[in-house]
């Protein structure tokens, strides 16, 4: 790959980890454990041009920037969550039909082992000794609107920018 190539890939990498930061910080009002936002969808469109290790290192960037933007300290196990739906989006986006059941078996792996496992494990220390089952509740009734809400946004981002990141998967040789 020239010079020319990779550095326009990371300067693409880089502009979707802002725009994902953006979306966070415009997200719904949040608790600790309730959280709702739109800053999955250029990690995802990430995932599709780049593939599973861009896509991780995109989300843990966006999920450490968009903290500290909020004031507070990055989780290192918040961070490694963020890592695992990043690589999940890149395998089931990167070089795939980007259709329904692509969409459906991410957001389902995601919400089963990262939104109702791996995040209350997660959010234990940092929540003041709140039991595991007091977090999943919450992170249950957050799953009930994230799940159809990333199926949706996921769905219409495919749907619409087909073209265009077919495009730039095919300009970077990850077609």
């Amino acid at each position: 790959m020239n010079k020319k190539i990779a550095t326009n890939k990371l300067v693409a990498i880089a502009l979707l980890t802002a725009i994902s930061v953006v979306l966070r910080l415009l997200g719904f009002p949040q608790s600790g454990t309730f959280r709702i936002e739109l800053g999955f969808v250029p990690i995802a469109v990430t995932g599709a041009v780049f593939g599973p290790v861009w896509s991780g290192i995109a989300y843990v960037l966006a999920d450490f920037i968009g903290t500290l933007c909020t004031g507070m300290l990055p989780a290192p196990t918040i961070t490694l969550c963020k890592l695992l739906m990043g690589v999940i989006y890149g395998f089931c986006f990167y070089r795939r039909d980007r259709n329904i059941r692509a969409i459906l078996l991410s957001v389902t792996v995601i919400t089963v082992v990262i939104d109702l496992i791996a995040m209350p494990l997660a959010l234990m220390p940092i929540m003041g000794g709140k039991s595991f089952w007091v977090i999943l509740s919450d992170r249950i009734l957050a799953s009930l609107v994230n799940f159809p809400l990333r199926i949706g946004a996921l769905f219409f981002t495919f749907k619409y920018l087909r073209n265009f990141i077919n495009k730039e998967a095919e300009k970077y040789g990850h077609r």
